[in-house]
């Protein structure tokens, strides 16, 4: 009975450890906490309204014309914010989703180059009576991208059968590829234009998959040597 208790224990704890390991999405709330906490602006009564509009627009409306609820409304958003930003860690991990483009395989060294990807992970915020702002991560802002070799490895054999399982009746080869990366956002502010901003980010890691729904893995890129 002892040995029963103590394996459902050790299986209890290795199922909560591989579950911590799988990295969600950034939602669009966090990453206006995100925003508080990387970019310190001064005009607080702005990030108050911009939150309000964007996550409680009901009740936020219901406050604009009266002053009395609308200073109780904004006390209120205050604390929300407050706390949200309080919970931000920079060590969180989460996931990033983009495309890319296989190149012609390299006989030599038994790989296919990616030739592109589009790394553009992007929240959308609206604002009241007044033109929207996104924040956005892409390639130039991952700060680390140029440590990953953009080489998919394969044996000769494995990349003619994948060659063929792309190839269409008249003869056109898809060599399209999903990317997978996780990653951290980073505290550091970066330069913006018009109503375009940027998270810095770091990539710990990017996988290759044949197809859009993420079930059938090709590898996971190396990292380059120092």
């Amino acid at each position: 009975m002892k040995t029963k208790l103590l394996l459902s224990i050790v299986f209890y704890f290795l199922i909560c450890s591989v579950i911590a390991q799988v990295h969600s999405e950034l939602t669009r709330e966090k990453a206006f906490f995100y925003l508080v906490k990387t970019h310190n602006t001064n005009d607080y009564d702005f990030i108050k309204n911009s939150y309000g509009f964007n996550f409680d627009k009901f009740n936020y409306n219901k406050s604009k014309s009266d002053e009395f609820e609308r200073s109780k409304y904004k006390n209120k958003i205050d604390n929300t914010i407050k706390q949200g930003v309080e919970k931000i860690n920079f060590s969180d991990k989460f996931t990033a989703k983009c495309t890319g483009e296989l190149g012609e395989y390299n006989f030599n060294g038994n790989y296919f180059p990616i030739n592109s990807w589009n790394w553009n992970v992007s929240w959308g915020f609206e604002q009241d009576n007044a033109l929207g702002y996104t924040f956005e991560i892409n390639s130039s802002t991952v700060i680390n991208i140029g440590d990953f070799n953009g080489a998919v490895k394969m044996s000769n054999d494995v990349a003619n059968n994948f060659i063929k399982t792309r190839k269409s009746s008249d003869g056109r080869i898809n060599r399209s590829i999903y990317l997978k990366a996780a990653y951290s956002i980073l505290d550091k502010k970066i330069p913006t234009g018009n109503n375009q901003h940027y998270f810095a980010a770091y990539f710990y890691s990017i996988e290759i998959y044949e197809d859009k729904n993420l079930t059938k893995k090709l590898t996971t890129l190396d990292r380059k040597s120092t």
